[in-house]
């Protein structure tokens, strides 16, 4: 048996719901299989973006501890642990427990609609890890370049002044606002500009080159 697998974009014309069924790629499926990892590669190449590059061609199957078990059954040490995150291991049981006990739960506690226990507790137990008094209100966002653009636009508020420093090399996101920090690659920002402007760059730490810059908020 030979399938299609599709994708269907719902769209409104005047008012009225329209829905477009596109063929993508022609998949062999046998009424006892589902897709092959092969097709299934072959797929991905093709309709996840380019702007995401993986350093191995596979399928992830599963993963426990330090390693991971691609489809087919090879097997791999993960050195990557995930971006930006301090891993536990892969299915580490503390964490399993704790996220289908939330799942069983609540799933999503909307923070604009009411406080709930977890999000609270949390707070109470990383107020004793800030380095100042001061940083005592929390909100938890769902991605590094949400965190970045709070950043941003707080030390715009807190200081009055508009210039940002940067440094050389450094990987800050893909928003708007972290897009235009970000200094590791420019295909980032390829085809953007006019990216947020008052932006500086520099190498390093240089007190000189900070000290430079203007100060006062009306030239800042």
């Amino acid at each position: 048996m030979t399938g299609t697998l599709k994708t269907t974009i719902s769209s409104s014309v005047n008012g009225h719901a329209h829905e477009q069924v596109k063929k993508i790629v022609k998949v062999k499926k046998p009424e006892d299989a589902s897709t092959s990892t092969a097709d299934l590669i072959s797929f991905g190449k093709v309709h996840v973006t380019r702007g995401i590059n993986r350093l191995t061609e596979g399928l992830l199957a599963s993963g426990k501890g330090s390693y991971v078990e691609y489809e087919g059954g090879r097997k791999l040490l993960d050195f990557t642990c995930g971006i930006g995150v301090t891993s536990l291991g892969h299915c580490h049981p503390k964490v399993t427990e704790a996220a289908v006990k939330q799942c069983q739960t609540i799933v999503h506690a909307q923070c604009s609609i009411a406080l709930h226990r977890p999000y609270l507790e949390l707070i109470e137990r990383l107020l004793p890890l800030m380095p100042h008094p001061s940083l005592d209100s929390f909100f938890f966002w769902t991605s590094g370049s949400e965190a970045v653009e709070a950043a941003i636009k707080m030390a715009r508020i807190t200081t009055g002044r508009q210039q940002i420093i940067c440094m050389q090399g450094g990987y800050h996101g893909r928003t708007y606002g972290a897009m235009a920090v970000t200094r590791s690659k420019t295909i980032y920002s390829e085809g953007t500009y006019p990216i947020m402007v008052r932006i500086e760059t520099t190498s390093g730490t240089s007190i000189a080159f900070i000290t430079s810059l203007p100060h006062s908020p009306a030239s800042s």
